[in-house]
């Protein structure tokens, strides 16, 4: 349970640790004590008689922000603390006008005053220089002289966040989006009303069979949206427990049940395609990081006893059919990309093999490989020899691009897109890779 923030502060304690922040002086280990709210430094009108509303959000919880004059049933409960997402959300009288991107909470104490109380760019990758294209909702609390008026008024609450970012992705369109989403929705139980910023209107049309069963209201474009919207609670951004996790939580979040959702969303007949041997899935890059040898890897699958089939999806690709047949697949064989994100569609117990190129060990892991294991499924890391990129070929086996990718991976995200994302293809080293197939084939026969 939320606690209430402690609001044993000074005007000049705020100002000094504002300053602090400003400079970048404070330490690293304190920067998730941040979110330091105090109105009247804010608002540049700073008096004696003014009541001072500091906010301090801690580490890994969040609180309960008591404002002056509010009535037990209103509240502000903010989590600041998280690196990739912002989350605030206000109960009450909550009223919401999209075009300004604003979000009042109304007191119903003719007394309260009018404050700032936080704001938040609602989308899941908040450390990144991205982050400046989303727009920033603005929350405020007014007192009911300055309410805006109910346009439209609603029983349920309602969660604002965004599409735009890397929104067009198949990886970030679930990991920034559609599973912060199921973790921050679901326990509503489809009674609930999505409000979109940077709403792209192909979203609701290709996510529709997944969103009708986080919601069962029409998605709102927030940013166009002119009517003001009154609720009894709004969410502002999303949860996030790391890139494609969930973790289990009391509301009946986990990796298992966004699973049990796909099924039910994409594959609503239970599908299964008809065969006869083990079905291996490659998938198919066409621009960089491709498998230049890929013929004679089919070749091997197939003399293996796989049956195989080759996966290329694209954006107008429907996520049925898409689902079809990785559900039906027992192993899915790909070099580290986007694609890879489909294996949320497969069944537990199948196998996901990560083709790893050099520089890219962290990235896997964290994308693919930890949360493959979390969703149940039997992962296989296969990391590249320096004699399977084709960086080798290109400045030579003792370069430092081969011996020591930390170091160039070190000059930062656009160094390592460079060389390694888009720098380099796959040359597998067949005897090699029979082996781990054999052993694979073992385990689905």
């Amino acid at each position: 349970m939320a606690k209430a923030c402690k609001l044993e502060v000074n005007l000049h304690w705020i100002h000094h640790w504002l300053n602090l922040w400003k400079n970048k002086i404070i330490p690293k280990k304190m920067t998730k004590i941040h979110n330091i709210v105090a109105t009247c430094v804010l608002l540049g009108s700073c008096s004696a008689s003014f009541v001072v509303l500091a906010t301090v959000i801690l580490a890994n919880s969040d609180c309960i922000v008591p404002l002056q004059g509010l009535a037990s049933r209103e509240s502000v409960s903010c989590d600041f603390s998280h690196p990739s997402t912002s989350i605030c959300s206000l109960q009450g009288d909550v009223r919401v006008k999209g075009s300004n991107l604003t979000v009042a909470l109304t007191s119903a104490n003719q007394s309260a005053h009018s404050n700032v109380l936080a704001k938040i760019r609602p989308y899941t990758r908040k450390w990144e220089k991205m982050m400046k294209t989303i727009g920033e909702v603005n929350m405020v609390s007014l007192p009911k002289s300055k309410q805006m008026a109910c346009d439209v008024r609603h029983s349920v609450p309602a969660v604002i966040f965004s599409t735009g970012g890397y929104t067009g992705s198949i990886f970030h369109d679930f990991n920034d989006g559609l599973v912060p989403l199921f973790i921050t929705a679901q326990r509503f139980k489809g009674e609930v009303v999505f409000m979109v910023l940077q709403f792209k209107h192909w979203w609701p049309g290709k996510y529709a069979p997944i969103l009708k069963h986080l919601t069962h209201y029409p998605v709102v474009d927030f940013d166009r949206e002119q009517l003001v919207h009154c609720f009894p609670k709004v969410i502002v951004g999303l949860r996030i427990h790391g890139d494609l996790l969930i973790e289990e939580g009391l509301a009946g979040t986990s990796m298992r049940s966004f699973q049990n959702l796909l099924d039910i969303a994409l594959n609503p007949g239970q599908v299964v395609l008809p065969k006869t041997k083990p079905m291996l899935v490659l998938v198919n890059r066409e621009t960089s990081r491709v498998i230049v040898n890929r013929n004679e890897t089919i070749a091997l699958a197939e003399k293996l006893g796989y049956e195989v089939h080759t996966f290329a999806p694209n954006f107008n690709t429907r996520l049925s059919e898409i689902y079809s047949l990785l559900h039906s697949a027992d192993v899915l064989i790909g070099v580290h990309g986007a694609a890879l994100t489909h294996f949320l569609f497969m069944r537990p117990g199948s196998t996901l093999i990560q083709i790893i190129p050099f520089g890219l060990n962290g990235p896997a892991e964290t994308c693919f490989g930890r949360p493959a294991e979390k969703a149940g499924l039997n992962y296989v890391g296969y990391q590249i020899l320096p004699s399977e990129s084709t960086l080798s070929d290109e400045f030579g086996l003792n370069h430092t691009v081969i011996v020591n990718p930390d170091e160039v991976t070190a000059k930062g995200w656009t160094e390592r897109k460079r060389i390694y994302l888009d720098g380099q293809n796959i040359r597998l080293h067949l005897p090699r890779l029979e082996q781990i197939l054999k052993d694979v084939l073992t385990r689905h026969q």
